[in-house]
């Protein structure tokens, strides 16, 4: 195998596709403590990055008995044999290696900060290892982005305050966590549930009564799975507006219309492909793959729109995520809405 299908196959097997997600959590909980150092935000991203392929690398390493139950999932380098399980869990200690050399770095000389990040690491292992096992493990992961987001925002917090988060610091990483809750109950219980099923996997989306039939291929959403799922976006959208309330964010009148505005319409825009996701009638892994990118983005862009008033540059970064699902689909699948190793 060539270096460019090597490269190809890593990359496939570290979930590239919403890799930049897990990145900018640190970032944003910088930025939400006024980070403004360009070196800092860079490391952090490298954090974010790290603690993405240790995460999703594991992931699959645990997954691999489940995985090869789906005929869809072949491309994924494991159950393809692309990339052997001895490399795989190499290449997820390596990410481990880096989150933490990276982080500890942003924070020499105030080892409690590192053990946010160490907390993070430890939550996600839990994940990966019992998420298959118990319904309810999704928390686990959530929890993990939640610290760490947290991380990036006590490596931004004064010297003589290190494990001090500001009140939209606090927001900011909630929203995080929510946004990987809702990916892991929702859109990942829902594109696995076929092989899930058959397979043993008792995860919320299984446990709730939702299935795939084979005879037919029609697929079964329990009422109780979409009420949950709305309840999860209802208490992001909570949380997303909370600071605008309670005053944290402020501005010119006229700026915080348009940015509420924008707000409104985008949280209208993922409601109704939620709403779309969880009436299937069939199961269909590519457009469910497409429905799941497109909420992937329009949820990602709103916490960067929420901290324009704040920061204005904070911005820029809603376009790095979707760029990154986009540009690695693109690239490795041949469509910039569906990444085939989803």
């Amino acid at each position: 195998m060539g270096a460019a299908k090597t490269l190809a196959e890593y990359l496939k097997l570290a979930r590239s596709f919403n890799l930049a997600l897990t990145a900018v959590a640190p970032v944003l909980g910088a930025l939400s403590m006024g980070e403004a150092d360009l070196l800092r935000l860079s490391l952090l991203f490298l954090v974010g990055a790290g603690a993405h392929i240790y995460g999703f690398v594991l992931n699959d390493y645990i997954d691999m008995r489940i995985d090869r139950l789906s005929t869809e999932l072949r491309q994924r380098p494991l159950v393809s044999g692309t990339i052997t399980p001895g490399k795989a869990l190499e290449f997820a200690l390596g990410g481990l290696a880096v989150m933490v050399v990276a982080g500890y770095y942003l924070v020499i000389g105030h080892p409690r900060a590192v053990v946010v990040l160490l907390f993070a690491a430890i939550l996600a292992t839990i994940y990966n290892l019992m998420s298959k096992q118990l319904a309810g493990m999704d928390i686990f992961v959530a929890s993990a982005v939640f610290f760490l987001c947290v991380f990036g925002a006590v490596s931004a917090a004064p010297d003589n305050e290190i494990l001090f988060v500001s009140r939209l610091g606090w927001v900011v990483c909630t929203l995080g966590g929510l946004q990987v809750l809702f990916m892991n109950i929702v859109a990942g219980g829902l594109k696995d549930i076929d092989h899930d099923s058959r397979g043993g996997g008792r995860t919320i989306a299984v446990a709730l009564g939702c299935r795939v039939r084979p005879e037919d291929g029609s697929m079964d959403i329990a009422p109780s799975f979409r009420n949950l799922a709305y309840l999860i976006q209802l208490v992001f959208l909570l949380f997303l507006f909370s600071p605008f309330v309670l005053g944290v964010l402020g501005g010119p009148p006229v700026q915080l219309a348009v940015v509420l505005a924008f707000l409104f319409a985008i949280s209208g825009a993922m409601l109704l492909v939620s709403r779309r996701l969880l009436n299937q009638t069939r199961f269909v892994r590519g457009d469910m793959r497409r429905l799941i990118g497109t909420h992937y983005i329009l949820n990602f862009i709103l916490v960067p729109i929420m901290l324009f008033p704040f920061n204005p540059y904070i911005l820029l970064l809603a376009a790095v995520p979707p760029l990154g699902f986009v540009l690695s689909n693109a690239a490795l699948a041949g469509d910039a809405m569906k990444p085939k190793t989803m």
